[in-house]
């Protein structure tokens, strides 16, 4: 069980671990969670050091009206593309060669909350010993036990298309990027500020390659959270309120939002 988070989740698959890969001694698999009262379900995925791969993408321009937490943020996770490669992406400046050589832990949560559907990602790097120079250089980042990068966005305000695409292909791709200086960008808003935009440096990627089981899966949560999504009346649907109060009632601020295996 999720250390913090007590009796409220329970294992599904937990013993029936699916192997992606098994160079070495490292091995790539994933769990699937679903809360007990079955609004949350969680799939994580495990990328050993032995996922890491070349990337071939290298300075990407993201529209910050359309990928505004990558285009302006530091230690920050969001899916992405470049043209018609989509990605989950994971900007982390000054600890790449870290993730790199400790390997991370991915969750993709998907949350049917009564206010709205919410959509959650969550990194965790593999490391307890950078955990404190993490959060010393970037104070929005909690202090956990090892150094989680988060995301969550309401459904109504996600690209349609980039999301099943990331969870439908036969790869799942983790692409860790930084900010540098020069990659900045001043953008001009209608109302005559200015916007300071980071394109961010790609270093490298971690794959994780998806079972037919496991892209079924996602594919399914997916599509049973847009649909919960679109039942839920114009005058009861609340971000706000999703985020703060109900979502935070399944993933406390103070723990590890990863569910570990029992």
């Amino acid at each position: 069980m999720a250390e913090g988070i007590g009796d409220f989740f329970k294992g599904i698959f937990s013993k029936e671990k699916k192997n992606a890969s098994t160079r070495g001694k490292s091995v790539a698999g994933w769990s699937h969670y679903v809360s007990e009262d079955g609004k949350v379900t969680q799939v994580v995925l495990s990328f050993p050091p032995s996922s890491v791969q070349v990337t071939q993408l290298s300075t990407v321009e993201l529209p910050p009206e359309k990928f505004p937490v990558l285009a302006m943020g530091s230690w920050c996770v969001g899916f992405s593309c470049v043209n018609s490669e989509k990605f989950l992406m994971f900007k982390a400046d000054g600890f790449i060669e870290e993730i790199k050589q400790y390997g991370i832990t991915v969750a993709l949560s998907f949350c049917k909350m009564p206010s709205q559907g919410l959509m959650k990602a969550d990194i965790r790097v593999e490391s307890e010993e950078i955990r404190p120079r993490v959060t010393m250089k970037y104070e929005h980042v909690p202090r956990l036990e090892k150094p989680v990068g988060q995301w969550v966005s309401g459904i109504n305000s996600l690209d349609m298309e980039l999301i099943p695409g990331v969870l439908s292909g036969k790869v799942f791709r983790v692409v860790l990027a930084r900010n540098e200086t020069f990659s900045r960008k001043s953008i001009l808003l209608p109302d005559g500020g200015v916007m300071q935009t980071h394109m961010p440096v790609c270093e490298a990627e971690l794959h994780f390659e998806m079972s037919d089981e496991l892209r079924e899966l996602l594919v399914k949560s997916w599509s049973d959270l847009v649909s919960y999504d679109d039942s839920i009346p114009s005058y009861q649907r609340n971000f706000q309120i999703a985020l703060a109060s109900e979502l935070s009632q399944y993933f406390p601020a103070d723990r590890d939002p990863i569910l570990k295996e029992p």
